[in-house]
């Protein structure tokens, strides 16, 4: 049976209007056909009920969604405790932002989990670690923002034996699809052998693709295949695999499974790995800061751009004017 995600919880505004929306043709569709088959004023009557248990239906989902979702959230927290608490693990709960862990430093989830993030939960264990995140999604109006979901994401993440290159392996399962293709520069995504390609879209530092693939090898491709629900990133001395959030907290060690097996391929393929732009024996145990963070997208470029284009039509107004 598979285990049930916590993925994310929308705010009650966002969820009556999303359930509102879908509903209304739905209605729409029900009061054309009734009017369509039915012209006696007092059969026509009836829409007077129809139309209360319409909105009783709206009310009622959204109450027990909401409590349905928290009970599963709690069901989660409990489950991490009980863990903890069996394998002897330090578990911390409610940590602030500014207590991010060090393995979390210039991780890419935070390119997603960029409004109102927050640590839930924070398990360490003697070989791997185990973060929950939330974060918050908003909406645009014409009359400006407003929260419309509360999402929960999970890491895990365990210390490589060395520094490598930056290398992000962007999850073809995951349910929202490749989610930072939009802000890694494409021409750092590269196509692997075999059917790799399936499970992942593979960014590598710009001018670490050779030295990227030298270690990326097929055992290590297949060890990074069987964990293809998760997005995961090799940067500096960690990887770290991102997910859904699971009600069972047992999906979370048979994952950090997945992990190990990972590392440990990664350990025998990248150990005699020597980044050469450096010094002596120093590319034995570090990379160049080149290849330290992958290039992402800029808006400042975009910004630019349009302001040459306004420029230029503005100019263009203006001779025709004075013409």
């Amino acid at each position: 049976m598979r285990s049930k995600k916590l993925v994310h919880k929308l705010t009650p505004l966002a969820e009556f209007n999303d359930l509102f929306l879908a509903l209304i043709p739905i209605f729409i569709v029900s009061l054309v056909l009734h009017l369509a088959l039915h012209s006696h004023k007092a059969e026509n009557a009836s829409l007077l009920i129809t139309i209360p248990f319409f909105l009783f239906a709206i009310i009622f989902w959204l109450i027990y969604h909401y409590f349905e979702f928290k009970q599963r959230l709690e069901k989660h927290r409990t489950g991490l405790i009980s863990l903890a608490k069996t394998n002897q693990w330090k578990l911390q709960t409610n940590i602030s932002y500014e207590q991010l862990p060090q393995e979390l430093n210039n991780a890419s989830i935070f390119i997603v989990a960029n409004r109102d993030a927050k640590l839930v939960t924070y398990l360490q264990t003697p070989s791997w670690n185990y973060i929950d995140l939330s974060y918050c999604i908003y909406r645009e109006t014409k009359y400006g923002e407003y929260k419309a979901a509360d999402v929960y994401c999970s890491v895990i993440v365990a210390k490589l034996p060395r520094i490598l290159p930056n290398i992000f392996f962007d999850s073809k399962k995951q349910k929202d699809g490749q989610k930072y293709k939009s802000t890694f520069i494409k021409s750092q995504r590269h196509s692997l052998e075999g059917d790799f390609d399936n499970y992942f879209e593979t960014y590598f530092a710009e001018g670490y693709t050779i030295d990227s693939m030298s270690f990326i090898t097929p055992d290590v491709m297949l060890a990074l295949e069987n964990a293809a629900d998760y997005d995961i990133e090799i940067i500096g001395d960690h990887l770290l695999m991102y997910g859904p959030v699971y009600v069972d907290p047992n999906k979370i060690a048979e994952d950090a499974d997945k992990l190990k097996a990972i590392i440990k391929t990664l350990s025998v393929t990248a150990k005699s790995y020597d980044d050469t732009r450096l010094p002596g024996n120093v590319g034995f145990q570090t990379v160049s800061s080149q290849g330290l963070q992958l290039k992402r997208k800029s808006n400042i470029a975009w910004v630019a751009i349009i302001f040459i284009v306004v420029y230029a039509v503005v100019r263009a107004l203006l001779s025709l004017h004075s013409s």
